[in-house]
């Protein structure tokens, strides 16, 4: 890895970067194929509308777990159960919703700012409702969303969303507290603020190191170091680069058991496109993946969004689950609008 220069927090380094971008083609030689096991219900509207997903972990019932996924297009999140089966839809006032991600029972999403919700018992079962304070900070909309835990899994205080704005490439990392101990989280003012090269979207945080994964589409992926001393522009390290595994147009990250997960939502036929992993630690790249027909369900192609899960669910997911947002809805199974596929965390890993 390569250390280099910190970006200023001005929109001068925005204007004069420019962005490589690598030709679409075929998936790394060792791409291994994992074939998908389940898929959601499509989501009945034309074009490119699915995006993000976000695994929420019942507790109490890991096989009771919830998929969290964003509709950009509609403006809606849309939550599925481990059958891929519709739960709950919530529907904003405009059209589009961020990227969406879990921490503990919370949930963040972007949408006219950042929206916070609670997973919550309902009679009819684990549910979001809004909890969000009425005050505080609301921050632009961006596209890029992940949360930060310091401190124990799921304590509000302690907590920070990090959003990447699309059309500035700006990044802030907002602090979110609930002062009055009543379930509401306040945003606060940006910790940390600072800017991308060129259009990003993909971020994960490993909570136990404070490293920081952020996926610039043409470039490559960068890791800050979100434990420096106090800055709002926290030191970085490009972590991998458009070259022989990972190609151009990276979006979705996911982290689990030590592993990133990055997916290039490549568009070179027959291969659309495949999931790069990588040593989170080193940066050392462990393989390819890429999600292929199952029996009951497709592929997934053009893949923007992704999640990665370890721990047992049930008979299907042992050992973890990995979701990856279909571009391209095809038989086996439902066809037509886009949707989401899940496939076992441990055949992508490459183990039996």
């Amino acid at each position: 890895m390569v250390l280099t220069p910190r970006f200023g927090t001005g929109l001068l380094a925005c204007a004069l970067a420019v962005a490589v971008v690598t030709p679409a083609r075929a998936a790394p030689v060792d791409t291994v194929d994992v074939p998908s096991v389940v898929e959601t219900v499509p989501t009945g509207v034309r074009g490119d509308t699915a995006d993000d997903p976000a695994v929420w972990v019942n507790p109490d019932d890991p096989a009771g777990s919830l998929v969290i996924t964003n509709e950009k297009k509609v403006g809606r999140l849309s939550v599925f159960d481990l059958d891929g089966e519709l739960v709950q839809r919530i529907t904003g006032p405009k059209t589009f919703f961020g990227n969406v991600d879990v921490r503990g029972d919370y949930v963040i999403a972007a949408h006219s700012g950042i929206l916070v919700y609670r997973v919550t018992d309902t009679p009819e079962g684990p549910r979001l409702i809004f909890a969000r304070e009425a005050t505080g900070n609301v921050s632009t909309a961006g596209e890029g969303l992940c949360f930060y835990d310091p401190g124990a899994p799921g304590v509000a205080d302690g907590l920070f969303a990090v959003n990447i704005h699309r059309p500035n490439f700006r990044v802030r990392v907002h602090p979110l507290t609930d002062g009055d101990a009543d379930g509401l989280l306040t945003l606060g003012r940006p910790v940390r603020d600072f800017y991308l090269g060129s259009e990003g979207e993909g971020c994960e945080v490993d909570d136990a190191t404070g490293a920081l994964y952020v996926s610039e589409e043409d470039v490559g992926i960068w890791r800050y170091d979100l434990t420096a001393p106090t800055g709002l522009v926290p030191p970085r390290v490009s972590f991998a680069t458009i070259g022989e595994q990972l190609s151009a147009d990276v979006e979705g990250l996911a982290l689990a058991g030590g592993v990133l997960y990055a997916s290039a939502q490549n568009v070179a036929a027959p291969q659309r496109n495949w999931i790069v992993r990588y040593d989170a630690a080193t940066g050392d790249y462990l393989g390819s993946a890429r999600v292929s027909n199952g029996t009951v369900s497709d592929d997934c192609d053009q893949t923007d969004g992704l999640e990665a899960v370890e721990g047992y669910f049930n008979e299907n997911f042992p050992d973890g689950i990995f979701v990856c947002q279909d571009g391209f809805n095809d038989l086996p199974g439902s066809s037509g609008t886009q949707n989401f596929k899940y496939a076992p965390l441990h055949l992508l890993d490459g183990v039996p």
